[in-house]
């Protein structure tokens, strides 16, 4: 058995020590990494190897995987990973058998962290709607985030103006989170604090 502490500190060393990749087979890209669960295993055996950023990103870490008992106690139904992930990070100590899944659980929250902080500037936007419905608008945005629908075959794009609107629409192409445009698009409807857009075309020039 090892100190769950000691393990995610580990994991968190092996993901910084991989250029904050999760690589789980051999052969990754043309210049072979270790994998993140062998580089894990050799902090573990070696403490004084780790930074005190890893302890400290592990401990984040952990916390966050036992704070999911929230989402349970509402009702929310758990992935398998992250059942398990709520399951090892509860406990104050784990075997080698778990340290596949610790070795990933750093890559996991990072995603995690992304994604809430898309949710809190989504929550927080206080720019209200755009326009009336049917109206025609130019604005400049940043990307949030895109979801590919396999069911529309197109991407739905959230996206916020510099002046703190939330506007929502699809398009043919992805477009990376972070990216800026310039968009054309007409009003199609305003739902909580998001305006829709439809026939949405970005600006060039």
């Amino acid at each position: 058995m090892f100190d769950t502490d000691l393990v995610f500190a580990a994991a968190c060393a092996a993901y910084r020590t991989n250029k904050f990749i999760y690589v789980k087979v051999s052969g990754y890209d043309a210049a072979p990494k270790t994998l993140n669960k062998v580089l894990m295993k050799n902090f573990v055996m070696d403490p004084d190897t780790l930074t005190p950023d890893d302890h400290a990103k592990g401990a984040a870490m952990r916390t966050h995987f036992k704070g999911l008992i929230f989402k349970t106690l509402s009702g929310q139904v758990l992935g398998d990973i992250d059942k398990k992930a709520l399951t090892l990070a509860s406990g104050d100590a784990v075997t080698d058998r778990d340290f596949g899944i610790i070795a990933y659980l750093p890559e996991a929250y990072a995603r995690a962290v992304k994604r809430q902080s898309v949710d809190e500037r989504l929550y927080q936007a206080q720019g209200g709607f755009i326009g009336k419905i049917g109206d025609k608008v130019v604005r400049t945005v940043e990307v949030l985030r895109g979801v590919f629908s396999i069911k529309w075959n197109c991407n739905f794009i959230t996206a916020i103006t510099e002046t703190d609107e939330v506007v929502f629409f699809s398009y043919k192409n992805g477009i990376e989170a972070g990216t800026k445009i310039s968009i054309s698009g007409t009003v199609k409807s305003h739902r909580e604090n998001q305006t829709q857009l439809n026939r949405v075309k970005i600006m060039v020039g």
